[in-house]
């Protein structure tokens, strides 16, 4: 299957133009050169193409205005038969990774199915049968939805994740990570309150830890290895009365886990000595937004201090996403370091621990 999709292009860095300097007679020089097309196998039945393609409104080259378009079209192309809803799962996978690390909506613009059994020679090229397909999915606009897109602001392109072979791990561990992409991309997709915002990313981070702890005993043994050194958090988390009475991990306690970590921003001193306050005003946040319930009212971060929370929250969890990924955390650092200098100029942790209404 072809797939034509909204604001890839920059993504891909597939683009063919070049601007030539050489000849300084004239204003403008500009040569046109295809580059290859990536291919991905990500598994023994699927191989993933991005082919860059370069096309004319209006082919007349004579014209005082020339309107020329070029874009990138994804092939999924599968080994063995297999139904269409296959292929709109790994669709999805591709979409979810492009707004996750652009943060830009992606829209599916045109749809071909490609029968390799059928084909027309044209010289000595096969021309297959292509059949167009109609989807709810797909937008009728053909212009792309934002043309001044942020490249800098990538978390990763294209070429990046090839050459590390790491669309082929998004892949593999996609249905593992399945409701946190979810959820932390409904903030891309939809116009959502910001109250709902910090709520799924709440979420989201409570969900990341649960995978690697899920039992109380695993997560005493860890945080008593980890916080060797410091037993107030320790003691903090094991005897706190809402935690010896559950049998579950508290979400303070997750908290607690998910900020003091190897990230710049959470190794920072101010952020392990103010945890555990950070830790109690995210989690009566969360359960006021979640059940607006009146006894938390005055304990929820408000106005400011709620963005401040929304922010410092994407921030962790890129980076942890980014982390499960494969890339380094010297890497991480980097890509985040104009954010993290924003939390830190904002004073953001110390704010929303001091919480004025």
């Amino acid at each position: 299957m072809h797939f034509k999709l909204s604001n890839v292009f920059q993504w891909c860095k597939l683009n063919g133009f070049e601007e030539l300097f050489d000849n300084h007679d004239y204003w403008l020089n500009i040569a046109y050169k295809p580059k290859e097309k990536i291919s991905i196998d990500i598994d023994e039945n699927t191989t993933i193409e991005f082919v860059p393609v370069m096309g004319a409104h209006d082919a007349n080259m004579l014209l005082e205005k020339i309107d020329i378009s070029q874009f990138v079209s994804i092939y999924i192309k599968k080994k063995n038969a297999t139904i269409y809803s296959h292929f709109f799962d790994d669709l999805e996978k591709i979409i979810n990774l492009v707004e996750l690390v652009t943060n830009k909506k992606v829209d599916i613009r045109k749809i071909e199915c490609l029968n390799y059994n059928k084909f027309h020679m044209i010289g000595d090229i096969k021309d297959y049968f292509k059949y167009e397909m109609m989807d709810y999915r797909m937008k009728d606009n053909n212009e792309e939805s934002d043309n001044k897109i942020e490249i800098m602001d990538y978390l990763f392109d294209l070429p990046e994740i090839y050459s590390e072979n790491k669309l082929k791990n998004w892949f593999n561990t996609y249905d593992k990570y399945r409701n946190i992409y979810n959820l932390y991309l409904l903030g891309i997709k939809n116009d959502i309150p910001i109250e709902i915002r910090f709520s799924n990313l709440i979420q989201v981070m409570e969900l990341l830890h649960s995978i690697k702890f899920s039992r109380l005993k695993k997560f005493y043994k860890h945080i008593e290895t980890k916080f060797i050194n410091n037993l107030e958090i320790i003691e903090d988390i094991e005897n706190n009365d809402d935690q010896k009475e559950s049998c579950f991990i508290l979400l303070r306690s997750r908290i607690i886990d998910m900020f003091i970590n190897e990230f710049q921003l959470t190794i920072r001193a101010n952020m392990i000595t103010n945890i555990i306050p950070l830790s109690n005003i995210l989690a009566d946040s969360r359960n006021y937004y979640t059940h607006y319930n009146d006894s938390k009212r005055n304990k929820c971060v408000v106005k400011d201090n709620l963005r401040y929370c929304v922010l410092v929250l994407e921030y962790l969890v890129y980076c942890y996403i980014l982390k499960e990924l494969g890339f380094s955390v010297e890497y991480i650092n980097e890509k985040k370091k104009y954010t993290l200098d924003y939390i830190i100029g904002e004073n953001m942790i110390e704010k929303i621990i001091e919480n004025k209404r």
